[in-house]
């Protein structure tokens, strides 16, 4: 029996009716320069699982798409992506012809803001976040950004923390793998300090053990990536910059040119900067002057197409810096950064590309104790020096469709010596007067020295447009040595000279993008790193928080973070949320501990009389959380908010672990003029109580406090930018947890915050 032929269109009409007109997007991908067809190429529709894959003419299709208005993205190796709004009809048939332009070479960045990169915990902070703002240091302004504090031992080079990670914890390098090293084994030359705020491009952050190509990661990786020409970017190019703060009457000017030539591009500039004494919010002058020069200059060179060569060459001289927490003061310092980078990419259909860093510094840092109470019975002089050499090798493989694998190897090199000498005039625990006085020389660094040589392998697939997972192995061959070990070292450790440890990391991560507006990433991992030079090899120095002499020792085992992190990114309407809650098992964390075996061995008369060790902890744990909001009120008024919490646990000694902050909050309010020509922001910094303190590192009870800023800015002219504010509005006095006590001082306390302080800049660009 024939069916009606009106049956058949009654159920063509109800399939129409309930699914529409299927659609299709169809096109064809090329390189935008040559104009050869793509194959590879990952096509789809964010948030969606629509996707598909060019085929070897480049061609892609995708089809059944229901009618409406998509977002479309490109994503393939080495090019930049392309993204687009298409807009759908029912039945209707998109054509489309995508040329993607090649990515530009670079060797100085880690976080490739592309697919399927942004899967590991990570954040890129770019000038224009921060070039609006009086920047003294590097570490200044990170703290001001959720989960980061800093250790303040003056008014110049504040010590960044990562929730609760510091000093080595905490990889700091720059452009890509050049790392430093303190000469002063109480930092006053920490690695961000010598490269300042005015030189930088972005700040990237990877948050936790999930990196494995960029040396040790224990507990985070800041990678400070300098300036150079934009791709793009043609002809010569200004920018000159002046400002004034009142508090402290401190004055910045910096100059810098960039250009791009043919095959050619370079950078030059120089930055100065001279402060004086800031005074607090309760009108009291805290010694923190300091007078420093930086210049820097990069030049790049093409000889032949997908080829680059890079040279760098980064000076910091420093001053007459006051550090009135350290037993003295740093009169001078002079850090010297050289590199040399290659990088070459399209070399076959599986070597996708290939790059090599070299690279050498040398840190002089020259300290006394003239001008301090205790200088007329002893006069200390303290010349140090450290130096890296370093170099790293890596390969980026294609092996199969979606997959990039990068495989290398590096090595560190780092040297630290430098004895202090000390003149005594008068015996500091009898009062008898030494004639003619007597000269005593204390080793230091003991002429150590560490190797680590490391090999990795890193992983990643793009499974889909909507899941991406990342995994990577590390290991480190580390020999550490003492050249030159001092009597009492000798006493305690033998003559033992050279130490080794082996260390593995491990991280996998997963992102998924399956949802409307959102992306949900979980990453675990394991880093770890060996002890530091101070921890191993220090004698009798007071490198702490309290008054202890630390004494290092050479047999630590290797601190092991392991950590889980899940994050998540989604936009509500105009606002966009990001959060992260995070938990680390930390194993053999090195800390410090007293030991009565071990006599104080300067000024043994002074309280207290016995020295305290390095040592580890068997179990400690941390756990946190970060959110931060953003969003617009209206087209011209936006906002932000962010809140940071971690909790650290020492198990062993039942007590709270040290360097962890409390509690902090950020909120900022911003109006921008329709026509940008100006612009004002008010932004709010709030810390909670600190009640959690480690006692037996000196660390206590620090009250909370709310702190004001105001700023604004006016583009006088396309070339010209006035801009400045007020900085602590409300003149609080106050202290940071972190902010260290006085040392050999006339006055004791904890050192505190400048008060109000007004700031102006001007700003010339062409």
């Amino acid at each position: 029996m024939k069916t009606p032929r009106g049956i058949w269109s009654i159920i063509i009409l109800l399939i129409i009716a309930l699914n529409g007109f299927s659609s299709e997007i169809r096109g064809r991908i090329t390189d935008k320069q040559t104009g050869e067809p793509l194959p590879g190429a990952y096509v789809y529709l964010e948030k969606t699982g629509f996707y598909a894959t060019s085929d070897p003419e480049g061609k892609f299709r995708i089809t059944n798409v229901p009618a409406g208005t998509y977002h479309l993205a490109v994503w393939m190796l080495s090019y930049n992506e392309y993204r687009t709004t298409v807009r759908l009809a029912d039945g209707e048939i998109k054509e489309m012809a995508i040329a993607l332009a090649q990515a530009p070479l670079r060797s100085d960045e880690i976080v490739v803001t592309s697919t399927p990169d942004q899967v590991i915990p990570e954040a890129t902070i770019f000038a224009q976040a921060f070039e609006n703002e009086n920047i003294p240091d590097v570490g200044k302004y990170l703290r001001s950004q959720p989960g980061f504090s800093a250790i303040r031992k003056g008014g110049f080079a504040m010590d960044p923390v990562f929730r609760g990670f510091m000093y080595e914890q905490l990889n700091i390098q720059y452009d890509n793998g050049i790392r430093s090293s303190n000469a002063c084994p109480n930092r006053m030359d920490p690695p961000s300090a010598h490269i300042q705020a005015e030189e930088l491009e972005k700040i990237e952050v990877i948050k936790g053990p999930f990196a494995v190509r960029y040396g040790p990661v224990m507990g985070g990786l800041v990678n400070l990536v300098t300036r150079r020409p934009e791709e793009g970017d043609t002809g010569i190019h200004f920018q000159a910059e002046t400002g004034y703060e009142s508090n402290g009457g401190g004055k910045t000017s910096s100059l810098s040119v960039k250009g791009k030539h043919s095959r050619m591009d370079y950078y030059l500039g120089v930055t100065r900067k001279v402060y004086g004494d800031y005074v607090d919010g309760a009108g009291n002058t805290v010694p923190s002057s300091f007078n420093l020069t930086d210049y820097g200059i990069k030049i790049g060179f093409v000889p032949i197409t997908d080829h680059r060569i890079q040279v760098s060459f980064h000076n910091s001289l420093e001053k007459d810096v006051n550090f009135p927490a350290l037993p003295m003061d740093s009169r001078e310092v002079d850090n010297r950064i050289m590199a040399v980078d290659y990088s070459a990419r399209n070399l076959t259909s599986w070597l996708v590309g290939i790059s090599a860093k070299a690279y050498g510094t040398y840190n002089y840092h020259y300290m006394t104790n003239e001008g301090r109470p205790n200088f007329a019975m002893t006069h200390a002089y303290a010349p140090v020096y450290s130096e890296t050499r370093g170099g790293k090798v890596e390969l980026k493989l294609a092996p199969a469709s979606h997959h990039i694998a990068y495989v290398g190897a590096d090595y560190y090199w780092l040297h630290k010596w430098g004895d202090r000498q000390r003149v005594v005039y008068r015996n500091g625990c009898t009062g008898m007067i030494v004639d003619p006085p007597k000269t005593f020389y204390d080793k230091i660094w003991q002429n150590s020295q560490q190797r680590d040589v490391g090999i990795f392998a890193e992983w990643r697939w793009l499974v889909s447009p909507v899941w991406t997972v990342i995994s990577g192995v590390r290991n480190d061959f580390v020999e550490s040595s003492i050249g030159d070990p001092a009597l009492q070292f000798q006493q305690l450790y033998g003559n033992a000279q050279n130490f080794t440890a082996s260390n593995f990391s491990a991280n996998a991560s997963i992102r998924y993008e399956g949802l409307t507006n959102t992306t949900l990433h979980l990453s675990i991992g394991r880093g770890v790193r060996s002890p530091n030079l101070t921890e191993m090899f220090i004698n009798h120095l007071t490198v702490g928080m309290d008054p202890f002499e630390y004494v290092g020792n050479p047999h630590l085992k290797s601190e092991i973070n392991n950590q889980i992190e899940l994050g998540i990114r989604t936009r509500l309407g105009s606002t966009q949320v990001q959060g992260n809650v995070y938990y680390s098992y930390l194993q053999n964390y090195i800390s410090a501990a007293i030991d009565s075996a071990i006599p104080r061995l300067f000024m043994p008369c002074q309280e207290p009389k016995v020295s305290k060790r390095f040592m580890n902890l068997d179990r400690a744990y941390k756990y946190g959380v970060e959110v931060h909001v953003t969003g617009q009120l209206t087209n011209t008024l936006g906002y932000g908010m962010g809140v940071a919490y971690t909790y650290g646990q020492n198990l062993d000694f039942d007590e709270p672990l040290p360097f962890v902050p409390p509690l902090e909050g950020l909120v900022k309010l911003r109006y921008q003029q329709p026509t940008g020509n100006w612009w004002g922001e008010v932004s709010t910094r709030m810390v909670a109580p600190n009640t959690r303190y480690a006692a037996s590192a000196g660390e206590g009870r620090a009250p909370g406090f709310t702190v004001i800023n105001i700023l604004a800015g006016w583009k006088v002219h396309k070339y010209v930018e006035i801009y400045g504010g007020v900085y602590n509005v409300l003149n609080r006095d106050y202290f940071e947890y972190l902010n260290r006590p006085y040392k050999n001082m006339p006055v004791s306390g904890v050192i505190t915050e400048p008060g109000r302080s007004f700031v102006f800049n001007l700003r010339l660009r062409i």
